[in-house]
C-alpha cells in the first residue's frame, strides 16, 4: 500500500474513532463516574473487541452474513435490543449523587462483546475493509499492506488516542 493511501487510512481511523458514538459516550460516563484507572479494562476491552470484529469482517464474516440472512437478521435484532436496553439503563439511572454502592464500570469482556452489537463499530469495520483491502490478501495475518490485519494496525493508534482523550479528564 502506498504511503499516501496508508496515511488516508490512518486519518480515517482516527476521525472515526474520535467522533461521538456509543463507545466514546460510555467511556466518558465511566471516566466521570469511576475515574480513569477503573475505566482502563473498559478501554482495553473496546480495542480487543474491535480487533475481533475487524478481523472477523476481514476474513469473511460479511460473506457468511450475506449467505445466511437469518444470522444477519438475528444480529440486527440483538444489536437493536441491546441498544434499547442501554438507553433504558441510561434513562432510568440515578444521578451521580444517588449512585448505588454496587455500581461498577464495564468489564473487559463486556466492552469487547459490545463491539459486536455496536452499529458504529460495524460501519467502521466494513468501510475500512471495503475501501482499504484487496481480496487477494485475505490470508490470516498477511504481511501485505492491503490485508485485513494491516487495517487493524492503522486503527490501533487512533483508537487508543480517542480512548485516552475521551477518558483523560475526570469531572468528579
Amino acid at each position: 500500500m502506498p504511503f499516501e493511501i496508508f496515511l488516508k487510512l490512518v486519518v480515517f481511523a482516527f476521525t472515526t474513532s474520535i467522533t461521538p458514538g456509543p463507545n466514546n459516550m460510555m467511556l466518558f460516563a465511566s471516566g466521570v463516574n469511576f475515574g480513569f484507572v477503573r475505566t482502563i479494562p473498559h478501554m482495553c476491552g473496546i480495542g480487543a473487541g474491535f480487533l475481533t470484529l475487524l478481523l472477523g469482517v476481514g476474513f469473511g464474516l460479511v460473506a457468511l452474513l450475506e449467505s445466511v440472512p437469518l444470522v444477519y437478521t438475528a444480529l440486527k435484532f440483538t444489536g437493536g435490543a441491546y441498544l434499547v436496553w442501554i438507553a433504558w439503563k441510561i434513562a432510568t439511572s440515578d444521578s451521580l449523587s444517588d449512585r448505588k454502592a454496587g455500581a461498577r464500570p464495564m468489564t473487559f469482556l463486556e466492552a469487547a462483546a459490545f463491539q459486536w452489537v455496536n452499529p458504529k463499530a460495524w460501519v467502521m469495520a466494513v468501510s475500512a475493509m471495503a475501501t482499504y483491502t484487496e481480496p487477494a490478501n485475505y490470508t490470516c495475518f498477511s504481511s501485505e499492506w492491503r490485508s485485513p490485519s494491516s487495517i487493524f494496525r492503522a486503527f490501533r493508534p487512533g483508537r487508543a488516542s480517542a480512548r485516552c482523550c475521551a477518558n483523560g479528564c475526570r469531572f468528579r
